[in-house]
């Protein structure tokens, strides 16, 4: 049961997570501003002297995109800003995006390293899953278990298998299997959805929904996702990577300009 408190700190997390909180959107470049698809993701890093912002999603956001399609990404405020990819490797389940942040919006958002993720804590999902709204949506929760162990069933004995080591399982009332329902919520939607502590932090990305429950989901929790992006940018100083790509970028595109 949540407490007025508890409700007093999912909005203040919603004021600083909506800056670093995006939706990821797939147009067709010949469809008169129809979206093909649409997926979530959060920011990374903020180059606040090029006004650049890298954005990170799930590779199944964009698995099966074509070369005729057009990649942006909506801001917490409404505004979008067409995407580039800026780093995608083949090993890692993640994937970086390049965008503009002309107005100074974006925030990076935190990455839980230390603070404990524990069964029965408070968490907020943040995304954009419905087609008839545009507005991020908040879904709050708990964590059902924070380190999940998958098994397989042979014969009569349960043997555990490392599927799912590195996910937490939480609940979302939102994107579920609900078929009988014809709901328009897909969980595709909910990919690459961060989760937050009520701390603001992010404690897992979202990856999973359970095939037979509508409110259980599964992420990837905060360490795994740190390690995917010493996978990403392939090498344990990726921040600095980072750093040094998106320089680039912005040079090239500056000196396509001035040609």
């Amino acid at each position: 049961m949540f407490t007025s408190l508890d409700f007093g700190r999912l909005r203040k997390v919603k004021s600083l997570a909506l800056k670093s909180v995006v939706t990821v959107l797939r147009y067709a470049r010949e469809s008169n501003g129809e979206v093909i698809d649409h997926g979530a993701g959060f920011v990374l890093y903020v180059d606040t002297e090029v006004k650049k912002v890298v954005i990170i999603t799930s590779v199944a956001v964009l698995a099966d995109r074509s070369s005729d399609e057009t990649i942006v990404v909506r801001f917490g405020n409404g505004k979008d800003s067409e995407a580039s990819v800026l780093v995608d490797e083949p090993n890692s389940i993640l994937l970086g995006l390049l965008v503009s942040d002309v107005d100074g919006y974006c925030e990076a958002a935190q990455i839980n390293e230390d603070q404990p993720i524990e069964r029965g804590q408070l968490v907020a999902t943040f995304a954009t899953v419905w087609t008839r709204f545009t507005d991020i949506g908040m879904y709050s929760g708990s964590i059902i278990h924070p380190s999940c162990v998958s098994v397989r069933r042979s014969k009569m004995i349960m043997e555990p298998v490392d599927d799912f080591k590195n996910y937490l399982a939480f609940s979302c009332p939102v994107a579920g299997p609900l078929y009988s329902l014809k709901q328009d919520a897909n969980f595709r939607r909910l990919i690459g959805a961060p989760v937050f502590n009520l701390d603001g932090y992010v404690v897992g990305v979202t990856e999973r929904c359970s095939k037979r429950s509508y409110d259980l989901k599964y992420a990837r929790i905060s360490s795994a996702i740190l390690e995917e992006l010493i996978i990403l940018f392939g090498t344990d100083t990726w921040q600095e990577k980072l750093q040094e790509l998106v320089r680039k970028k912005a040079e090239d595109s500056l000196q396509a300009a001035n040609l």
